[in-house]
């Protein structure tokens, strides 16, 4: 097999770029990715008008309830966001985005469009709308196969 041709190789290695890029990104504006995902992630709920606690931040990102909270505690620490007592259980804390957490939101999102320019450069659209197609074909034939090992 011509390993420039294989997609498996490929794939990892435009992964590791970006997970590089985006890395790099959130050590500019001073979080971790996580910490980056989940700013983003309590955002977009309140956003929506959906209250987010500790516990969906955990079922989301798959994590225990002690990283959740050390994650959630540097948030607060940073003064990007706040807990808030919940009317309906006073035990239960709503998580809500501050000005500051907005605002390192729309820099995090600034540097996410700067970076998806430069991964388009010199890409027209017929092959964009190729590539797409071809990824999403790729993804199919994953998913589908993890279907058939279980």
């Amino acid at each position: 097999m011509d390993l420039e041709r294989h997609i498996g190789l490929k794939i990892r290695r435009l992964n590791n770029k970006i997970l590089s890029d985006e890395n790099e990104t959130m050590k500019i504006v001073g979080l971790t990715r996580i910490q980056g995902r989940v700013l983003h992630y309590i955002l977009h709920k309140q956003m929506d008008g959906i209250d987010c606690f500790q516990k969906d931040v955990e079922e989301r990102f798959s994590i225990k309830p002690s990283s959740a909270t050390e994650i959630i505690r540097r948030l607060e620490d940073k003064g990007y966001i706040e807990k808030e007592e919940y009317p309906d259980d006073k035990r239960m804390k709503k998580l809500i985005v501050k000005k500051a957490g907005i605002d390192k939101k729309n820099e995090i999102v600034k540097r996410i469009i700067s970076d998806e320019q430069k991964y388009r450069k010199g890409i027209d659209e017929d092959k964009l709308d190729i590539f797409f197609e071809v990824i999403n074909q790729i993804l199919e034939n994953v998913e589908v196969g993890e279907d058939n090992n279980d």
